[in-house]
């Protein structure tokens, strides 16, 4: 007996070695991705925030649609790193990191390593994982204040200790702090722990609304400015259409062709919660246990990890709602990546329920190996287009940048590289929006610069002669169309035309 014992014990430690190494091996493929320099227009506005004082980038949040905590967080790599791209999107791929680490320490103890690891794996490997993972964006933050936030919740369940609120507290703030759409994932946690207070006895209620109280007061220095966003926005916002319903349950699980990782959760979660209702769990587990007071400890596991479930569930459909509510009553104000920082719940649900089943390990491989599958081949397609932009876009700024003279000035038809890009790559440089419809009413002058979506036209080109002058393809590969960012463009130097030509 002493020995199945410790074979038993000795299984598990390789088990543990093995889930660690595929882990680091996770983070690897994310983390030899920050070493780029390529960057698109809503990253570049995030850079723009973290370079300016703390007081001017309030006020540029403030006017935009996001809260200041992300920012202040960027602001503080800046001024340690400099204007360095590395350093961005270390930003973003740290609280990736902090999630694995929490993944294979608290939440493996809780949940169990089959869980766990289809949960690393949809954290890594997932289409938008893999881009917010590194992108110089929020995402990635928020995700993580929402799962912890979401772990607190079962630790509120399981124990209602002091240190349990306060934490859910504190990691909700984070999470309201970071994007607005996780303000409202949050807030359905808040929602649970009250209704379920009403059938809670003891200290259960108090805590729940002195939460509640507390949170509201953390957040009140930026509730007016939520208050006055959301009025801003809902008169005039760029978003133009409101995505379906489907489309957001889809984007947990992204897969180009038939999204069948979603169904699979669909199917799992059911069967895992018919199992509860119809007492399947309780009794499989009482049909192996003699001690009574075992069964009851699982049972009560089980009733703790259902109300976590139903808790998680209800933020993600809960989320999902607000947004198309608010959008339909409004105007749109929602997008499925606003659904990214509470995704994670779907992820933990999805190997939770997966790993009460009967055979786990077997039915945890065959899926790890699907999820794998169709993953992969989407991580090698980002991380060879995410090299091949990047080398591009430094081909375009070295071979430009060494012909532009202090006093050019670039002209662009492309919306976002008038926005923010140009000013993170030529930062020196004057740049203007133009529309090439209005070209006869540009005044042109020697040392311009076109930066186009496409190439001139003949008519164009005819325009600018009459102008008296004439223009010169110039490209870092030299050819048709090159890349700043993620930006198509097409780059020509306006040069005076003189008589003898």
């Amino acid at each position: 007996m002493k020995n199945k014992k410790d074979n038993s014990l000795q299984i598990s430690q390789i088990s543990t070695i093995v889930i660690c190494l595929y882990t680091a091996l996770m983070f690897t493929l994310n983390f030899i991705r920050i070493f780029d320099n390529n960057f698109w227009g809503d990253e570049c506005f995030s850079i723009r925030l973290a370079q300016m004082s703390v007081g001017d980038m309030l006020h540029a949040t403030a006017s935009d649609v996001h809260p200041p905590l992300y920012y202040l967080i960027l602001q503080i790599f800046y001024r340690i790193g400099g204007n360095n791209g590395i350093l961005y999107h270390l930003v973003s791929i740290i609280p990736y990191g902090i999630l694995l680490i929490f993944s294979i320490t608290v939440l493996m103890k809780e949940i169990g390593k089959e869980a766990v690891i289809l949960f690393i794996t949809f954290a890594s490997l997932l289409r938008h994982s893999i881009n917010y993972n590194v992108e110089a964006r929020m995402y990635s933050l928020a995700a993580l204040f929402v799962l912890l936030s979401f772990w607190q919740v079962f630790r509120i369940l399981k124990e209602n200790q002091i240190r349990d609120w306060i934490l859910f507290v504190l990691f909700s703030l984070g999470a309201a702090y970071t994007h607005y759409y996780a303000l409202v994932s949050v807030g359905f946690f808040y929602l649970f722990l009250l209704v379920l207070s009403s059938w809670k006895k003891g200290n259960f209620i108090w805590r729940a609304c002195l939460a509640c109280i507390v949170t509201g007061a953390g957040y009140l220095p930026w509730f007016l400015i939520f208050f006055k966003t959301f009025q801003r926005t809902s008169n005039s916002f760029w978003l133009g259409e409101i995505p379906t319903v489907k489309a957001g349950f889809y984007y947990l699980f992204p897969n180009k062709k038939d999204n069948v990782i979603f169904w699979c959760f669909a199917i799992i979660l059911l069967i895992h919660l018919t199992n509860y209702v119809t007492g399947k769990i309780n009794r499989d587990f009482a049909a192996k246990e003699k001690e009574k007071a075992e069964i009851d400890l699982f049972t009560a596991h089980i009733r703790i990890e259902l109300l976590w479930i139903i808790a998680g569930i209800s933020s993600i459909v809960g989320t999902l709602f607000i947004g198309e509510v608010v959008s339909w009553i409004f105007r749109p104000l929602f997008i499925t990546r606003y659904l990214f920082p509470v995704a994670p719940l779907a992820w933990l649900i999805f190997g939770i329920c997966l790993s009460r089943f009967h055979w786990k390990r077997i039915w945890t491989a065959i899926t790890l190996i699907g999820i794998l599958s169709i993953c992969v081949p989407q991580y090698r397609t980002v991380y060879l287009s995410e090299k091949a932009f990047d080398q591009h876009t430094k081909e375009v700024i070295e071979v430009v940048g060494a012909e532009m003279d202090k006093d050019d000035v670039i002209l662009t038809d492309v919306i976002h590289l008038e926005w923010t890009i140009l000013d993170y790559y030529f930062p020196k440089t004057e740049h203007h929006f133009i529309s090439l419809n209005d070209l006869n009413k540009i005044d042109m002058v020697e040392g311009t610069w076109l930066f186009l979506m496409y190439e001139i036209n003949e008519t164009q080109m005819n325009i600018l002669k009459q102008k008296g002058f004439s223009c010169k393809q110039f490209s870092g590969r030299q050819k048709a169309v090159d890349y700043i960012g993620l930006n198509n463009v097409v780059v020509y130097k306006v040069e005076k035309l003189y008589e003898n030509e």
